[in-house]
This record gives C-alpha cells, sequence and structure tokens, in this order.
C-alpha cells in the first residue's frame, strides 16, 4: 500500500520566511540521512489573510516500513531534534494527515 503524507502548518505572521529556510534545512538533513521521499512543497499565491501564512508538503512515504525506518533513523538525528524543535517556535497549527493511494 503506497502512502502520502499531507502536512498543513500554519506559521506565526512574520515567520514564514523562517519556515521556508527551516523546511529546506529539513529536507537537506532528511537527504544526508538517506531519507529522499519525493516531496511537494506549496505557499499560497492569493487568498484570505489567515491562509497566507500556510506551507503545505505532500510527502510520498512509500510503504509503512519505509515510514518506520525514516522516522527511527530522524528522531535518532541532533539535528532533526533540533530542526523539530524550531518548527514548535514558529508553528500556529499544524495538521498531519496520512492518505492511501488508489490504484
Amino acid at each position: 500500500m503506497k502512502l502520502i503524507e499531507r502536512d498543513v502548518m500554519t506559521v506565526l505572521p512574520g515567520k514564514m520566511a523562517e519556515a521556508l529556510e527551516l523546511s529546506r534545512k529539513e529536507m537537506e538533513v532528511y537527504n544526508s540521512l538517506g531519507i529522499n521521499p519525493p516531496v511537494k512543497r506549496y505557499v499560497p499565491f492569493a487568498g484570505s489573510v489567515d491562509r497566507l501564512h500556510t506551507v503545505i508538503t505532500d510527502t510520498d512515504l512509500g510503504s509503512f516500513a519505509s515510514i518506520e525506518e525514516s522516522m527511527k533513523k530522524a528522531q535518532a538525528s541532533p539535528e532533526m531534534q533540533e530542526i523539530f524543535a524550531k518548527w514548535q517556535a514558529i508553528c500556529v497549527n499544524h495538521v498531519l494527515e496520512l492518505y492511501m493511494v488508489e490504484d
């Protein structure tokens, strides 16, 4: 079964540039750990003011087994722990959704 993770993060006003830089660094660390899932990142182009501080990320996670392996690597990484802490400081809300891909 193929899984897609969608993260919808609402960022504090004035922290969008920091969020995008943190997202870039997060992907660099994932890649250095050998975690290379295909990722698509979206930011609002237009819309209501409350939605302009949003970062949406869709990640192709593969299977449950690959998720477990990736999580273990990320949780053991001091760099990822630092990045996770920084996200907590700039995110107002974070919704994580898992989708099963229909063939």
